[in-house]
């Protein structure tokens, strides 16, 4: 807040010294893990949760649960240049052992390539006509015989016989005509029991409904041919 100006503030102020308290100091050791935590326990015996009552002293398993530096990189200090181990050509590539050979397990080789001291036989010389032995080889051939002739289709024992799928299905067509003439039949008596002979006052009655709507016909439809000229397209479809 601004003080206006005062002789009082002339005069010199007395400080204070604040007194120092002593550091604190946990009586937790900072390693501990927080209440209830989750962080760094994959590998641990207990990996649920770590700190549920505020334990000072973790539970004890065949794996820790503290990690050297667990997912936080690696500590201070420890990333610095190696005059040595550098990052070299080709060091993503990994070495494979060379490639066996395999071998065939067949009996049957091939004979081998013959060499430059190998001469071939010359002067062999055949008169044979391939063409006119393979013709005469191809008439004088026994045809070969086919199944179908040895088999005799009238000795089977279905010969002459309706087979069982037709007499099925013949069955199956009569009862559904069966019901449909049943149901064509009910119908028919449900109608017949509907009809009745009608009275002379109802057939009086229709009579004059019957007149009374040709008498609207006539006033609605016989007006419209001294019409020459429709107004409306309705007029003139009429």
């Amino acid at each position: 807040m601004y003080q206006e100006e005062s002789i009082y503030n002339l005069i010199p102020k007395e400080k204070i010294q604040p007194i120092k308290e002593p550091l604190y100091r946990s009586n937790y050791p900072p390693t501990l893990a927080p209440t209830a935590t989750t962080f760094g326990l994959k590998n641990s015996s207990y990996p649920n949760v770590a700190n549920m009552n505020g334990e000072i002293n973790l539970p004890r398993g065949a794996h820790p649960i503290n990690g050297s530096w667990r997912t936080f990189g690696l500590p201070n200090g420890s990333n610095k240049i190696d005059p040595v181990n550098f990052i070299k050509k080709g060091h993503q590539y990994k070495t494979l052992p060379p490639p066996e050979r395999i071998r065939g397990n067949s009996e049957i080789k091939k004979p081998q390539v013959p060499t430059l001291k190998d001469k071939p036989i010359m002067g062999l010389k055949s008169d044979k006509n391939y063409i006119t032995a393979n013709a005469v080889d191809v008439i004088l051939m026994v045809p070969k015989k086919r199944k179908t002739e040895d088999m005799n289709y009238l000795n089977k024992k279905s010969y002459g016989k309706v087979p069982e799928y037709i007499a099925k299905l013949k069955e199956e067509v009569e009862k559904e005509y069966k019901t449909i003439r049943e149901m064509q039949l009910r119908t028919e008596e449900e109608e017949a029991k509907k009809k009745r002979a009608l009275n002379e006052n109802e057939v009086e009655m229709l009579r004059e409904g019957l007149l009374k709507k040709l008498e609207q016909l006539k006033i609605s439809y016989a007006g419209l041919t001294h019409k020459g000229h429709p107004d409306t397209l309705v007029m003139k479809n009429k």
